[in-house]
């Protein structure tokens, strides 16, 4: 008996050559698909975290600890440094023993520690925010007086596999602006040029120093300086009064023989939170020399100061202005 043409099984279309490629991809995709997904079927699925250590890292790779501790700019004190004064702070280190309760999130919501630690916690956008604090810059306040900051907090830290501490939850480290100092002049007396008969000049080495951290997340105690510059070199305002009136009445015909400002030849060494600078002058004028340098640190502060060098003639009898 003949079967009708239109009761015959469909020929399958897995003949169809198309068919016998794409199947095998479509398996390894979902396959794929299924091994970069399952860390965070494990978590929600499993419930291998809380909805609180979700809030921290959405793939679980962080615990939400019940609490913590965190710390605040207690003081900042004035460093005076010629041309190169700054505010000190500081900082007292994970003394204030906060808690995070809210079973949805790790935001701090109790403050535990009272005394310098009242105060200072707050809500801001959805998360915790604690007064840490900072130091002003010596130009803009010379008084050094503690000014109010508020960064992010939380009791996020360690892995699901245990341990760790708060200050996570994109709590990033905040520094102080750099510092820079004259590290040494020498000869100790030079003498200008003219009348140097070895003709010796002066070398000058500045430092540069990255600011102290000054809130108590996670992070290197200080910035790394990623630049130390000369920006200038001129005569002090009351080195050029002194030439052009004191020296040109006792020494008639002196006068100013240099061009400022000018800027020297120099050679900068860095070195993590530390930089090195060395210069050296070939000085026509006596008095004060007012060097200008400029230091970045890796965060983007950067700090212009101003230390002087005093150049001599050699008649002991001149003190210079």
């Amino acid at each position: 008996m003949q079967i009708p043409q239109f009761l015959h099984p469909p020929r399958t279309t897995l003949r169809n050559p198309w068919f016998r490629y794409a199947i095998p991809v479509l398996m390894g995709m979902m396959i794929a698909a299924f091994v970069s997904l399952w860390p965070d079927i494990q978590c929600r699925v499993f419930a291998q975290c809380s909805a609180r250590d979700l809030w921290c890292n959405g793939d679980c790779s962080q615990v939400c600890q019940p609490a913590t501790s965190v710390g605040y700019v207690a003081s900042c004190s004035p460093v005076i440094i010629p041309g190169g004064s700054y505010c000190d702070d500081d900082f007292r280190s994970d003394v204030c023993a906060v808690r995070c309760t809210d079973p949805n999130n790790c935001n701090v919501t109790q403050q535990v520690t009272g005394g310098a630690c009242s105060g200072r916690l707050r809500q801001q956008g959805g998360y915790s925010t604690w007064n840490v604090g900072r130091c002003p810059s010596y130009a803009a306040d010379p008084s050094c007086k503690v000014q109010t900051r508020y960064t992010r907090v939380d009791c996020c830290g360690g892995s699901s596999g245990g341990g760790g501490g708060g200050g996570g939850g994109g709590c990033e480290p905040e520094y102080a602006p750099p510092a820079i100092a004259l590290s040494e002049y020498t000869p100790p007396y030079p003498i200008v040029i003219g009348q140097d008969p070895d003709e010796i000049g002066v070398d000058i080495v500045l430092t540069a120093t990255g600011g102290n951290k000054t809130n108590g997340c996670d992070g290197d105690d200080q910035a790394s300086i990623t630049g130390l510059s000369i920006v200038q070199v001129k005569l002090s305002d009351a080195t050029v009064t002194w030439i052009t009136g004191y020296l040109a009445q006792r020494f008639p015909g002196a006068d100013i023989l240099d061009s400022y400002p000018f800027v020297p030849a120099f050679t900068t060494s860095l070195n993590g939170s530390t930089a090195t600078l060395n210069a050296h002058l070939d000085p026509l004028d006596p008095g004060w020399y007012e060097v200008q340098a400029q230091a970045t640190q890796d965060d983007g502060q950067s700090i212009t100061a101003t230390v002087q060098i005093p150049v001599y003639l050699l008649d002991s009898t001149i003190t210079l202005p």
